[in-house]
């Protein structure tokens, strides 16, 4: 039965990505896919996020570096998907340009601001 699942929702996930291998995924887009009130636009939004953030923790922790940011362990994805909605709504309001922008650099931007650490290296 969940091979049958998967192999009925994977195809849907596939063609409801937000872009081909060596595209870019902007800000706006990855916001609409947040705001989306289907479950796989909010799913795509999701991971995208929480890769994101893992990705640059990782990088940063590969480099040494523990002042990138420090997230709380009690924030989980809702709140990092929610804070990432209000911040780039506010911004977009502002700058509409930052539309335009990687989704990667305004998540980066949004969780650093948010989750500044209070140690330094």
């Amino acid at each position: 039965m969940r091979k049958l699942i998967l192999g009925i929702v994977m195809p849907i996930f596939l063609q409801s990505a937000p872009a081909k291998a060596g595209e870019v995924v902007s800000a706006g887009d990855l916001y609409d896919y947040c705001r989306d009130s289907h479950p796989v636009g909010q799913m795509v939004c999701k991971f995208y996020i929480m890769g994101a953030v893992q990705g640059i923790a990782l990088t940063a922790a590969k480099l040494n570096d523990t002042r990138v940011f420090c997230i709380p362990d009690d924030i989980g994805d809702k709140q990092l998907v929610a804070l990432y909605i209000k911040t780039v709504q506010n911004d977009f309001l502002l700058y509409p340009d930052d539309k335009k922008e990687p989704a990667i650099s305004l998540i980066a931007a949004v969780v650093m601001q948010a989750f500044k650490c209070t140690n330094s290296k």
